[in-house]
């Protein structure tokens, strides 16, 4: 077998010694090798800094520990300009990030972060340059600029120290493979060749591997392909069992792959268990409930699916059916986060502290189904009421709840209160169907009938509009938007330059984006709203697709939900990813919405899926009145 080598930045003797270098920044660490499960001495000086004359000062280690990214808080003590702080390093950490704030200031370290590797006798662990290079990945989730350069030279760090005359390992070739980088990209495909040509299953598995990430999905089935009949019991005919498993949305099919792998004395028992989640969850939304449960007992800790139950139970209340059973996994919900509230443990780079509060939102959530399950059945409408009260109160006037409340303030005869706090919510731009259809009812109890309804809705609307356009005049902006040609799904080019003169609507959307899907629906109905108008134009760019098939999946989704949207695909940008335009339009999630006006000027970027299609198709038609002003 031919050793595949990479070009060394460093000799491992100065890696070892730059790993943690410390220029001067205003945080320092006492000691140059920081050890998991020992103790770290900080040192921060303020001046010149975000923090510069701020008291009460404290700290946070966010630990990189590929599992479950804990965070501790070091408390700072102050003498003169100096604070100082200790903390025992978690024993699991391969790499960390120390971030120092007081409330929402934070000192980031002009974006860089004060980023150090874990080491074991003065030498870094295993997997530590990894570990960094993923905090330049994520970057943002830790107040940190997202850095591919610094990201890429540390999975190179990674290679040189842990090779010693092996293979390098394939995370970093993978990293490298959507590189922009030609050079980095020569030397993927190279390494390619000559695993491929290497006689041994370990070798044509990284060589697969690469491909996927290179987004060449076609030869990585074909080698995929080889390589089960070559090594039909081995890693590749696992992995592909694995890949199928995963792919395939029919839940019969994915029932009798995880019976197959589940006997196999190799297989991976965290993708064992991660298959019965899938099942579990499978069979609960297909509404086999016998199924669900067999699986379901197969489930080591089933609370990270504690919000997936809640939306089953939920979307079986608004339908009306399976309610006892709704009702039964509903409370199981707020048993579960009720428990986890009440012994937080850090993780997902959340404190306890923060871990507790998001949970406490959660359990709003699930109290507001459970709640709302019950007016459904008819039964305890005041016990209902008691329990959605404070969830409402909390709730910043939030459509679904608000509805929910009033819908149980009505139950128990308080249509007075019902028709206020309705009538504020849409006032505050949450109008839906929901809410309209419960005021009408208000109106209809106190007036007898619904004359005179259609002129006290629009006053109420009217009063919407002029509020949500005076908050989206402080959010237009006014730069060019980024020139681009596309093929639609029939392969004709479509030009932003040729719909010069029209207010136009970019939507970026991909088939696997949960949030996308769920704005679509409204998105129809602005599409239907301005058909006849010829000033107005939509298009649908689809982006960040997985593979190189995606064509075919976008056009089924289209067609299965019957849009006439006018959908366009995406390039491929030198990285190999489904990303030109959108890159070039600066996304970082999606759904994100582009209104250009006339000039060829972006108005308004709008991010993520406005929570119902009334809510969608205001914001939609407001930003493109606005745009055409």
């Amino acid at each position: 077998m031919k050793t595949i080598k990479l070009l060394a930045l460093l000799p491992a003797l100065l890696l070892a010694h730059a790993g943690n270098a410390q220029d001067k920044t205003p945080l320092t660490l006492l000691t140059q090798y920081p050890e998991a499960g020992k103790k770290l001495t900080i040192n921060y000086n303020a001046e010149g800094t975000s923090l510069n004359d701020k008291d009460s000062l404290k700290a946070r280690v966010y630990y990189i520990d590929n599992k479950n990214f804990p965070v501790d808080e070091i408390a700072l003590k102050q003498s003169g300009k100096l604070w100082q702080g200790e903390v025992t390093v978690n024993d699991s950490a391969k790499a960390f990030v120390i971030k120092v704030l007081r409330d929402t200031v934070i000192d980031n370290n002009n974006g860089k972060g004060y980023v150090y590797v874990i080491y074991k006798d003065q030498k870094p662990i295993k997997g530590a340059y990894n570990a960094k290079a993923y905090v330049y990945q994520i970057g943002k989730q830790l107040d940190v600029t997202p850095d591919m350069a610094e990201a890429t030279a540390d999975y190179q760090k990674e290679t040189e120290l842990q090779a010693k005359g092996k293979s390098p390992k394939m995370p970093n070739y993978a990293f490298m493979a959507r590189s922009s980088d030609p050079a980095k990209r020569a030397l993927v495909n190279k390494a390619i060749d000559s695993l491929e040509n290497s006689g041994t299953e370990g070798s044509m598995f990284l060589a697969i591997t690469l491909l996927g990430a290179e987004y060449k999905s076609k030869a990585a089935d074909s080698l995929t392909a080889i390589g089960k009949l070559k090594y039909p019991n081995g890693n590749i005919a696992r992995y592909a069992l694995e890949n199928e498993f995963f792919t395939t949305t029919n839940l019969a099919k994915r029932d009798s792959i995880y019976q197959l792998y589940s006997k196999d004395s190799h297989a991976i028992k965290s993708v064992t268990q991660y298959m019965t989640v899938f099942l579990t969850l499978g069979y609960l939304k297909a509404e086999n409930l016998e199924k669900y449960r067999q699986y379901k007992k197969e489930i080591v800790n089933t609370s990270d699916l504690d919000g997936s139950f809640n939306s089953v139970a939920y979307d079986w209340a608004v339908a009306g059916k399976h309610l006892p059973e709704a009702e039964e996994l509903s409370k199981e919900t707020i048993d579960s986060i009720t428990a986890r509230i009440n012994h937080p443990v850090s993780k997902n780079f959340l404190t306890a502290d923060e871990l507790k509060a998001r949970n406490k939102e959660s359990l709003d959530s699930y109290t507001d189904t459970y709640a709302f399950i019950l007016y459904k059945e008819g039964k305890d409408y005041a016990g209902a009421l008691k329990l959605e009260a404070p969830v409402w109160e909390r709730s910043t006037l939030d459509a679904d709840i608000t509805e929910h409340y009033a819908l149980l303030l009505m139950a128990n005869g308080d249509y007075t209160k019902a028709t206020a706090i309705i009538e504020a919510t849409i006032k505050d731009g949450k109008a839906t169907t929901g809410l309209n259809d419960a005021l009408k009812k208000c109106y209809l109890h106190k007036n007898g009938s619904d004359q005179g309804f259609d002129t006290y809705m629009a006053q109420i609307n009217a009063v919407a509009n002029q509020k949500a356009k005076e908050a989206l005049a402080k959010e237009m902006i006014d730069i060019p938007a980024p020139a681009f040609t596309l093929k639609d799904l029939d392969g004709n080019p479509v030009s932003l330059a040729s719909l010069k003169g029209k207010t136009v609507i970019v939507d970026f959307w991909a088939t696997w984006c949960g949030p996308c899907k769920a704005s679509m629906p409204g998105m129809q109905i602005a599409v239907n709203k301005y058909k006849n108008d010829p000033n107005v134009k939509f298009l649908f760019i689809d982006a960040w697709e997985n593979g190189d098939d995606y064509l075919p999946k976008v056009k089924k989704f289209i067609g299965d939900n019957k849009y006439t949207f006018d959908v366009l695909v995406d390039e491929k940008d030198q990285s190999g990813q489904q990303a030109k335009v959108i890159g070039q339009f600066k996304v970082e999630g999606i759904p994100t919405k582009f209104i250009i006006d006339g000039n060829g000027n972006i108005r308004f970027k709008h991010i993520g899926y406005d929570g119902s299609n009334d809510a969608v198709v205001s914001a939609v038609s407001n930003m493109i009145d606005m745009a055409k002003m």
